[in-house]
């Protein structure tokens, strides 16, 4: 099935969920596949590209742009989307609660999770963005881990969490969350739960945005861009 371009985030995630599924089924029938790993892949897919497209804007916001307005109105007036953000809440909550939750970006009372608005919620998602998109002097800024409650820590072990890590240069800054990506008891781990609500959310986001612009917009503009494109690969070579 072909993807559309004007909704080709909703479709992407909506495809890589299946994709997740199939990959479960195997692995819980036949033993085949890597769950984990497929995990891994839609982790990248659902943080680094929704946010690509749909950064916050709020500087100099151009027409088609996701502003703070938009995500509070998303928020409050979509159930959906208010259960998303509400269940990323608990799971910052839930890591800091077990000491694995740092942010300095929040100037007052960063560990106020509970108080966090849809914006601030929201932003945590460009922080893993960040953390999966960026490297540094530590190299890779995301840490696939063992069991991060061992006393003796190995690096050699099946993985069953995550560490993220972002970091502003400028003004000494940081973002660190662990999350698992093992479920428990039949329970989603934290790493499914991420995963299923940012859907949500940037669902929600693509269609406000294409209802904003209007479907005549929304083509104007993505052919604007594929001329561009077009006409940069055509000019002659040096």
């Amino acid at each position: 099935m072909e993807y559309k371009q004007v909704t080709f985030i909703d479709d992407f995630m909506n495809r890589t969920k299946e994709n997740q599924n199939i990959i479960d089924r195997n692995v819980a029938s036949m033993k085949n596949g890597y769950e984990i790993t497929q995990r891994i892949n839609s982790m990248f897919g659902f943080v680094i590209m929704p946010q690509e497209k749909f950064a916050i804007n709020d500087k100099n916001p151009k027409e088609g742009d996701v502003t703070g307005k938009i995500i509070t109105d998303i928020y409050n007036s979509n159930i959906n989307v208010e259960n998303a953000f509400e269940q990323i809440r608990s799971i910052l909550i839930e890591c800091y609660e077990n000491h694995k939750y740092y942010n300095s970006y929040e100037p007052k009372d960063p560990y106020n999770i509970k108080q966090y608005n849809p914006v601030q919620l929201y932003r945590v998602l460009q922080h893993l963005r960040n953390a999966i998109a960026h490297g540094g002097n530590e190299g890779l800024r995301f840490l696939p881990i063992s069991d991060p409650d061992e006393k003796e820590k190995s690096f050699s072990k099946d993985i069953t969490d995550i560490i993220f890590y972002d970091h502003k240069n400028d003004d000494c800054k940081e973002f660190c969350i662990c999350i698992n990506v093992l479920s428990k008891n039949g329970e989603p781990s934290q790493l499914d739960k991420l995963i299923d609500n940012i859907s949500e959310i940037y669902k929600e986001v693509e269609n406000r945005v294409n209802e904003k612009l209007g479907d005549k917009k929304v083509n104007k503009e993505l052919k604007k861009q594929y001329d561009y494109y077009k006409k940069l690969m055509e000019k002659p070579h040096q």
